[in-house]
């Protein structure tokens, strides 16, 4: 988010960024709406100018004068109506435009989609397997068709074990940031539309999101919840980093035509995951950002999933984001690499749509948010179906296995 003052100032970066990003955003639209602001302004100080002289002759003008300078006067504050609707409507078209710039890449990423992956844990699972919705189905801890019946096509149900994977597996990740000095909060599902603005997620991603009739949203990530929460926590540079983690379930739009991307719990409209939230000085910001990345990396190693670990390019980066790492996992009924957290830097994107603030003796600035993926839950279990499928039996995890009270999930 980006200051309505000084928009001049910031266009060449702007146009640098969006080249680096492959974005097709037409800046000329935000040059012109910015050069009528100015002009609006000044003829409007020029104007309130005008007036207030007006007033001062007044004061000593004789009783026939009155009338004619009041005339005018009654006339210039007609004509500051008129200016200030205009600048109003200007500047809300602005404010619009500014909306639907995404925050600017940092320097130290690559250009392009590619991206580089930076660190490899164990190596994919040679063997071949059926995909985890196949493994799941003959478990008996997937129902999808029931699914379908009771809410359509997209739509996930879990049952037996594969209830309790899923509980114990949001368990184990709460319990590991809590540890790291997280504070948890378990927010609303339900959010107003200036919640959405404020994490980013509007106007841009409206379509792929739930509305109600009443005009509020259906959560797609507890990163908008975390992030506007933090408007109202009086933060404080001596606490920072601050950090707060949640576990929740989401609900986007996006399941659609992807083949066999949308059959069991890879996409979905409904899903849980583990969200992480930090708030942090500028200059530390890419400390936290390995932070966070070796948190979630930790989860993997602590259930023995293969993984790596790769920096997005900067054409390749999320809206709000300025510098993402992936971590991802290789699935072995398709070869493929799924995605499994996302963590981003923020900067202080997020904290001016959001109006968080943190003060630092006697000033208020607006901090460096950053958001991850800590882990996406849905996903993990496919992912220990196929990677701990025998071609018998799931061998549980040995952090899950006392959980279970037994080493496998079989028949």
């Amino acid at each position: 988010m980006y200051s309505l003052k000084g928009i001049s100032d910031f266009i060449p970066d702007l146009k640098k960024g969006i080249a680096r990003r492959q974005d097709d955003i037409d800046l000329n639209l935000l040059v012109t709406l910015d050069e009528k602001r100015k002009k609006l302004q000044l003829e409007y100080d020029n104007t309130k100018s005008e007036s207030r002289k007006f007033g001062q002759r007044i004061a000593k003008a004789s009783s026939q004068e009155k009338i004619s300078l009041m005339q005018k006067v009654k006339n210039i504050s007609s004509q500051i109506k008129v200016l200030k609707k205009e600048m109003d409507v200007n500047n809300q078209d602005l404010m619009n435009q500014l909306l639907m710039i995404p925050n600017m890449p940092v320097n130290w990423i690559p250009d392009g989609l590619e991206g580089k992956v930076i660190k490899t844990f164990k190596s994919p699972k040679e063997k071949k397997t059926p995909f985890h919705w196949e493994i799941a189905e003959e478990l008996d801890i997937f129902d999808f068709k029931s699914a379908s019946k009771i809410s359509g096509s997209g739509w996930p149900l879990l049952k037996k074990e594969g209830s309790k994977l899923s509980r114990e597996l949001g368990n184990l990740m709460i319990e590991h940031h809590i540890s790291k000095g997280f504070i948890e909060v378990s927010p609303p599902f339900v959010v107003t539309e200036k919640t959405m603005l404020g994490s980013g997620q509007l106007p841009k991603f409206a379509d792929q999101a739930y509305k109600t009739e009443d005009g509020d949203w259906l959560i797609p990530t507890s990163e908008v919840p975390l992030v506007n929460f933090l408007a109202y926590q009086n933060l404080d540079i001596s606490n920072l980093p601050f950090r707060v983690t949640s576990w929740t379930s989401n609900f986007r739009r996006e399941a659609g035509s992807y083949g066999l991307k949308t059959k069991g719990l890879i996409r979905g409209h409904q899903f849980e995951k583990v969200e992480m939230v930090s708030v942090v000085k500028p200059e530390d910001s890419k400390n936290e950002l390995d932070f966070l990345v070796e948190n979630a990396e930790s989860l993997l190693e602590l259930l023995d999933i293969p993984y790596r670990r790769r920096l997005l390019g900067a054409a390749d980066l999320g809206f709000s984001s300025s510098a993402t790492y992936d971590l991802e996992i290789p699935m072995p009924s398709d070869g493929s690499w799924m995605e499994i957290s996302s963590i981003s830097i923020c900067d202080d994107f997020q904290s001016r749509r959001a109006g968080v603030f943190c003060k630092d003796k006697n000033k208020n600035f607006h901090p460096c948010l950053l958001n991850g993926t800590g882990l996406a839950i849905g996903r993990l279990i496919a992912a220990i179906l196929e990677h701990c499928w025998n071609g018998k039996a799931v061998v549980l995890p040995k952090v899950l296995q006392e959980k279970f009270k037994k080493e496998e999930l079989g028949l």
